[in-house]
């Protein structure tokens, strides 16, 4: 271990990524406007239910992403 650096040491692309823990949660909800405001329009309950497992499912897919 003597005289290794951190490049030799397998980690995430996160951590040495430069944007702040704020900017990583906007960017899950990026999709809430669209998503929420046509729920919210909506008097039908399963397709606001859709509309809002949809929103769900696009933060997920863009923490991952």
């Amino acid at each position: 271990m003597k005289g290794l650096t951190i490049a030799h040491i397998s980690m995430p692309i996160k951590i040495f990524e430069p944007r702040s823990s704020i900017q990583r949660i906007c960017d899950m909800w990026t999709t809430a406007p669209t998503f929420l405001k046509k729920a919210a329009q909506t008097n039908d309950h399963l397709e606001r239910l859709k509309l809002t497992v949809a929103f769900l499912m696009s933060s997920i897919y863009m923490c991952s992403g």
